[in-house]
């Protein structure tokens, strides 16, 4: 086989694994949960909490202030804005909360009364007017870049 046609091959095969490696990134990192910023950089309680019932959970563990962790923790809390909130995905953009007993969520709260507590509404910004509350699935991947948010 002449030179040229080995550089041809192995070129091929190069662009056949590159084009592969991009079809698995297209597959492994499809529709993440991408926080907003803003909504966390207002809360005064960040919270994981497994939703209960109607408009309550059971706070599993306080992420910010760490300090209010033993004062929160295995408490019972209403959120009283619940019926405004969204669920972001990144595929809608935001939809209703489902009834889904059982479901962890990362919550950015501000504290009423109590075991009151309502959402944050995401903050306006430049060319962004106030958005809807928004509550978050929980997993390792929304821990992650929660925990990039420079509180």
């Amino acid at each position: 086989m002449k030179p040229a046609a080995w550089r041809l091959t192995a070129t091929a095969v190069l662009f056949a694994g590159w084009i592969g490696y991009l079809g698995y990134l297209v597959a492994a990192t499809r529709n993440p949960i991408v926080l907003s910023r803003p909504q966390f950089l207002v809360s005064r309680l960040d919270v994981i909490a497994t939703r209960k019932g109607d408009d309550s959970f059971l706070v599993n563990e306080v992420l910010y202030p760490a300090s209010k962790n033993e004062e929160w923790s295995g408490k019972t809390i209403t959120v009283s804005n619940l019926k405004k909130c969204q669920v972001y995905s990144a595929r809608t953009g935001g939809e209703t909360v489902p009834a889904d007993e059982g479901r962890q969520y990362l919550l950015p709260l501000d504290v009423e009364e109590g075991a009151n507590a309502r959402v944050v509404p995401t903050p306006p910004s430049p060319g962004y007017k106030m958005g809807p509350p928004r509550i978050y699935p929980f997993d390792a991947a929304v821990l992650n870049e929660y925990r990039t948010v420079p509180k």
